[in-house]
Formats: structure tokens, C-alpha cells, sequence
């Protein structure tokens, strides 16, 4: 897979854009550079605090508790990697100042990752924007420590530690969103972005009418499906009771052929009869018509006695009076 910036139109003229519209300023970029090393120094510690507070926190350790098992680690094994990983974000937003201050794609495509693990890993994004707020707590209580005597430093610092966060969480919040819609079956590099200044995040209508297109599609084949399985069932109903009429009418052939047998002489059928018990071909009992007789075979076997059966064949013309 290719850059998440690219998929998502990020460049260095909307991004920033972005940083214009918060007002993140040259100020803002000096600060943070200045404070690197006191960065670096105390990112171990801000993160142990950080981690502290979310496994002590019944919904977040239930979602570390199942992240550690589908990994097969350990609580400490999963939340000492933790514990790393967030020493090292908070330290590049200070060193990144330290480069040149660009904050650009390749800072922000950074940045888009972690939002995509984050909604690979099904964390609700609840509990990950609002941990923002103890951030800037504990950066807070760190910087009281280090510069008790520099508010000036210090409030120039949390303002512009501040900014650094809202930028990062738009490109958390982007990336989680996006990773969604393409988890579902968007394609987002088939959503139309015409202007360079835009991104993925101004063509939210068309995402949005992509999804809801989708939806109806698969709410009216559910309909189609629905309908076709009644008519499948009602057919088959229909069958059976067709089949049942069959049965029933065979049963009945059945019941007509034995009273007519019953009342048939075994060696010359009727009383008045000439026509014989057998017709021919199918030594079907001799019927009561001659149209019937006839239906069943234009022979007809007419025996003295059963064993010259198969020897005498008689044209079957007795009289319809005698069927």
C-alpha cells in the first residue's frame, strides 16, 4: 500500500493550510524546538504516568486486557511496549521543531499511521482523543518541575504543545475515519478531489452518498431476495399439493380396478361377457366398457383355462351392453 497522504490528497499546501487556520506560528515552532532536550528527558516518565492511568481504568484495562491476549503478551509485556511507542510520539512533536518546524507530509503521514493502527486494533476513539486531556496535564506538571521559575516559558509551551496536539489529532481522527469507510468497501481513491488545496477530508458528502448509495443497494436486494424466497416457497407448496391430488387419484384408480376384479369371473370375465379377464399387453382386468377395453389393448386374451393364458389371443369386440 501506497502512502497514506497520497490516498488521502494530503500535500504540503493543505496541510498547511491547516497549521494557518490554528494559528500555529513561527513562535509556536521555537518553543518546541527549544524544549526538545527537556523533552527527551522526560518522555519516559510522562508516559509511565499516562499508562498508569489507563490500566487503572476499568474500560481501557478491558480493552488492554483482550489486545494482550490476541497478542499472546503479558499486561506488562503489552503496556512497557506502550510505554515506548508514546515516549517516542511525544518526542518527535519537539523534534520535529528542532528540523525546521515543516510539520508536513511526512510528519503527518506519521501521524495518519497511528490513527489507522488505531482503528486496525478497534480502539474506540473515545478513549484515545480523550486521553489528550491528561497529556497536557502531565506535560504541565513536568514543565512546573523542570522551569518553576519560567512561567512566561511555561505558558508559551503548553500553548504551543497544545496546537502541535489538535493538529495531530486531525490527522488521527482523518485516518480512523478513512480506514473505516475503506474497511467497508470504499474507494477512496475513486472519491473525486478536483483542487489541490482540498483533501479527503472536504469530500465527506460524496464519501457519505458513496456509503448510503451502497446501503439501498443492499436494502433493495434484500427485498428482491425476500420477495423471491415467498414465491419459491408458494411454488413449492403448490407442488406438493399437486403431488398429493396425484396420489390420491391413483389411490382411487387403485380401489376402482379391485371392485371390478372382485366381481370379474377368474376365467371369462362378466356375467354375459364375451370379452376376456386379459388384455394382451398388460393383463390389466378386463374394464366395463368397450371404450375402456379398447384403451387398454385392441387384443384381447380370452382362455378356457388359465394355463392356455398366453396361447389364445381374441379380438376384443363384445358388446358394449356386456361391459
Amino acid at each position: 500500500m501506497g502512502r497514506l497522504t497520497d490516498l488521502y490528497r494530503m500535500n504540503d499546501m493543505n496541510l498547511t493550510l491547516r497549521r494557518e487556520f490554528m494559528a500555529f506560528t513561527k513562535d509556536d515552532i521555537q518553543v518546541l524546538a527549544k524544549l526538545a532536550g527537556w523533552a527527551r528527558q522526560s518522555a519516559p516518565a510522562i508516559a509511565r504516568e499516562f499508562y498508569e492511568h489507563q490500566f487503572h481504568f476499568a474500560p481501557t484495562v478491558e480493552f488492554f486486557r483482550g489486545m494482550a491476549a490476541r497478542k499472546g503478551a503479558s499486561m506488562e509485556q503489552l503496556r512497557a511496549g506502550l510505554e515506548r511507542a508514546q515516549a517516542g510520539y511525544f518526542v518527535e512533536i519537539f523534534e520535529e521543531a528542532e528540523r525546521g518546524g515543516q510539520y508536513g507530509t511526512t510528519y503527518f503521514e506519521k501521524r495518519l499511521g497511528v490513527g489507522q493502527l488505531h482503528n486496525t486494533i478497534n480502539l474506540p476513539l473515545k478513549w484515545y482523543l480523550g486521553s489528550y486531556a491528561l497529556y497536557q496535564d502531565l506535560a504541565r506538571k513536568y514543565m512546573r518541575k523542570s522551569f518553576p521559575f519560567d512561567a512566561k516559558l511555561r505558558a508559551k509551551a503548553e500553548r504551543a504543545l497544545s496546537v502541535a496536539f489538535s493538529y495531530d489529532m486531525q490527522a488521527i481522527v482523518d485516518a480512523f475515519l478513512f480506514d473505516m469507510y475503506r474497511s467497508v468497501g470504499v474507494r477512496l481513491e475513486q472519491v473525486d478531489v478536483t483542487r489541490n488545496e482540498h483533501d479527503l477530508s472536504d469530500a465527506y458528502m460524496q464519501i457519505k452518498g458513496t456509503v448510503q448509495g451502497a446501503l439501498v443497494g443492499l436494502s433493495d436486494a434484500s427485498v428482491e431476495v425476500s420477495r423471491a424466497s415467498r414465491e419459491l416457497s408458494a411454488a413449492a407448496d403448490q407442488l406438493s399439493g399437486g403431488v398429493q391430488q396425484q396420489a390420491s387419484a391413483l389411490e382411487e384408480t387403485a380401489a376402482s380396478l379391485h371392485e371390478i376384479s372382485a366381481t370379474v369371473d377368474p376365467d371369462t370375465g362378466p356375467p354375459g361377457s364375451t370379452c376376456p379377464k386379459y388384455c394382451a399387453n398388460s393383463r390389466m382386468p378386463c374394464a366395463t366398457s368397450r371404450s375402456a377395453c379398447s384403451r387398454v389393448s385392441a387384443m384381447c386374451i380370452g382362455p378356457t383355462r388359465r394355463q392356455d393364458a398366453r396361447s389364445i389371443v381374441w379380438p376384443c369386440s363384445v358388446a358394449i351392453s356386456s361391459h
